[in-house]
């Protein structure tokens, strides 16, 4: 596709970037509804049967997922067509999902506006280096990138790190008069809801269901988070030749799921379209993909193929490529033959 091709296709998404009031709080019934009655369930059944209550942690978390992804949207102020609506019920919805949602706000912002840039690398992103980077690192931070690109330190301790980090002004992107009032508010609102689950329910209920269906969404969000820009051709380009729309089709997979699946994740796996027009709230997203063909096929891949992503941990420059480290080294010896 030329610029011209890229420009016009977004010409054509921002027609989609309309909010449909009744349809946005169905969405919103549809999606807190069932994790209450689920979270309800588990409490009810905690002192009898705690076995069944850990177990619903699964299910929990998943709409714990899709509260988080309508909090996405908000955040972007697509949702509702009213702003002072988005940011409200944002607020509300960061509450249950731990996320500060003006911090998030701000953060996402910035990695919408530098996907795909090798020059404004690290605002709201998985870290990723180019092989030549990693080349001519030290030992060290050598050692520190493999550790913190191995697939269990970023879906097992990263949503650890994440929620702790989420929890401290400091540290940011953003300044910390941007963030400390977001954060410092949401922590409040979660040390009582800790304090009100423990007091009734006991600090086993808060450990066991509580804070795990917390973790076990992180894991889901980070998951789809990480594939959403972390695939074999996704676009990477250096300032001078960055182009934004190129970055948001060509540098946003679209993951294939179950319709099921598709429904819990707020269909996020169209992400391409989503990066092309932010202003497209979740519901409408795939209006877009049957009126606009050209994006239907573009990064398709299947959600079974997702773990060999996370395999994936440099970009090459010269392949135009992400290549896993096994790659880069191969691709190294080749050269130096």
């Amino acid at each position: 596709m030329t610029n011209t091709d890229y420009r016009q296709i977004a010409k054509q998404v921002r027609a989609y970037a309309q909010a449909r009031t009744g349809r946005a709080w169905l969405e919103v019934i549809f999606t807190v509804v069932p994790f209450v009655t689920i979270f309800a369930a588990a409490a009810a059944l905690w002192g009898h049967y705690p076995i069944i209550s850990i177990l619903l942690t699964v299910p929990a978390a998943f709409f714990m997922v899709r509260i988080f992804l309508v909090q996405h949207d908000l955040g972007h102020g697509s949702f509702f067509r009213h702003k002072g609506l988005n940011k409200w019920v944002g607020k509300a919805l960061g509450a249950t999902t731990g996320i500060p949602y003006s911090y998030w706000k701000r953060t996402h912002a910035m990695h919408h506006a530098t996907t795909g840039n090798l020059d404004k690398r690290g605002a709201g992103d998985v870290t990723t280096w180019t092989v030549e980077e990693y080349r001519n690192a030290g030992f060290w931070s050598r050692l520190g990138y493999r550790f913190y690109r191995h697939p269990l330190v970023i879906i097992v301790l990263g949503p650890a790190f994440l929620l702790l980090k989420m929890r401290v002004p400091f540290g940011h992107p953003t300044p910390f008069k941007e963030n400390w009032r977001s954060i410092l508010s949401n922590n409040v609102v979660l040390a009582a809801i800790v304090i009100l689950l423990g007091t009734f329910l006991g600090f086993g209920f808060v450990a066991a269901v509580y804070c795990l269906t917390l973790y076990l969404a992180m894991m889901i969000g980070i998951w789809l988070f990480y594939v959403q820009h972390q695939f074999e051709d996704a676009y990477w380009a250096p300032q001078e030749t960055w182009n934004y729309h190129q970055a948001a089709i060509e540098g946003s997979s679209q993951l294939a799921m179950p319709g099921f699946m598709n429904w819990l994740t707020a269909n996020i796996g169209l992400h391409h379209i989503h990066h092309l027009d932010s202003k497209v709230p979740f519901y409408r997203l795939k209006e877009v993909v049957r009126s606009i063909p050209d994006l239907e096929a573009v990064n398709k891949i299947s959600w079974l193929r997702t773990p060999r992503l996370l395999t994936l941990t440099l970009y090459d420059e010269a392949c135009q490529r992400m290549v896993s480290f096994r790659e880069a080294r191969r691709n190294s010896s080749t050269e130096n033959a």
